[in-house]
């Protein structure tokens, strides 16, 4: 670590330091005992640790621990979050999946115990979907698949807003592509494409860019099988999906604003590989630039990626 960023490590940790000494100050004044959360103390607490340098991320859950430590009847909200941090920083940090799935685990005990209250039914299927994502990554299919479909019965049987759904039907997707299974990772992106329409009522540009990703995963998923006529099918559908969201009376954005510019260039570079399946290359070089030239702006090494596809080509 050079010097500069041996003095900001520094600083930052005497700020949270100051931190854990305001909980101190006040922790023996009041009784928390009665609230399953405290976000006027653990928010700064959690985006704290959320914003730290990967390089650091070790200081940070140990001041995590420390906050947690220093605080009086932490509520069982309080313990799900963290122990929520922790898991999805040794997932997807180290890679220690057993140690992220002991987390998950904690956060499933957590939440059963008011698995009644709607937030806690959702918060306790995140949490079988946090374990199975482990199994995903640990190529124990069979597991991963059963705790997937719990996380669904949870949501359908326990959650008013099912519109979350479409989280898990993606997730399977992602297991079935995993297994190289693509015929039915496109089934699934299409479930979840069927689930963002039915069950969600935000119709905002998030919405619609769920759609498109959806669309397109499955395009992804038939071209990886070969099914190429599939694939062109399901990109066109995704490209207009995203005129859908540019249409008149949104406002939201300009047709070369960089946000509607770089998944429209995504597409076509997955056309231009249809193309080329075809044996249509002039066709197929023309989408490849498009698609460079569009995704350079917010995305070089994908971009750099594609530049190598037309290089093949």
């Amino acid at each position: 670590m050079n010097t500069s960023n041996k003095y900001k490590a520094i600083n930052d940790f005497a700020t949270a330091f100051f931190l854990l000494l305001f909980f101190l100050s006040f922790g023996g004044c009041k009784d928390y005992s009665a609230k399953d959360e405290h976000p006027e103390y653990f928010s700064a607490v959690f985006k704290k640790v959320d914003t730290t340098q990967n390089s650091q991320k070790d200081e940070a859950l140990a001041f995590l621990d420390s906050a947690f430590n220093a605080f009086p009847n932490p509520g069982i909200g309080d313990m799900y979050s963290k122990d929520s941090i922790k898991a999805d920083q040794y997932s997807f940090l180290k890679h220690d999946y057993i140690k992220a799935i002991s987390y998950a685990d904690s956060m499933m005990l957590l939440a059963k115990q008011k698995d009644d209250e709607e937030i806690y039914a959702e918060r306790y299927a995140w949490a079988l979907n946090m374990k199975a994502d482990c199994f995903r990554h640990m190529k124990r299919y069979e597991e991963a698949l059963h705790t997937y479909e719990l996380a669904e019965q949870i949501v359908l049987n326990k959650v008013k807003s099912k519109c979350i759904i479409a989280q898990y039907d993606g997730s399977i997707a992602l297991l079935m592509f995993a297994q190289e299974k693509y015929i039915q990772a496109a089934a699934y992106f299409q479930k979840q494409y069927n689930d963002f329409k039915f069950w969600c009522e935000m119709h905002d540009h998030k919405y619609f860019m769920n759609l498109e990703a959806s669309l397109n995963n499955a395009a992804l998923c038939h071209l990886k099988a070969g099914v190429i006529d599939s694939a062109w099918y399901y990109e066109n559908a995704a490209l207009n999906i995203i005129k859908e969201d540019i249409g008149e009376g949104k406002n939201r954005f300009s047709p070369n604003d960089p946000k509607i510019i770089y998944p429209q260039s995504v597409i076509y570079g997955d056309q231009a590989e249809v193309l080329s399946l075809r044996g249509k290359f002039a066709d197929a070089e023309e989408l490849y630039k498009k698609s460079i030239a569009g995704t350079t702006i917010l995305d070089i090494p994908y971009a750099q990626s594609t530049q190598i596809r037309l290089a093949e080509l």
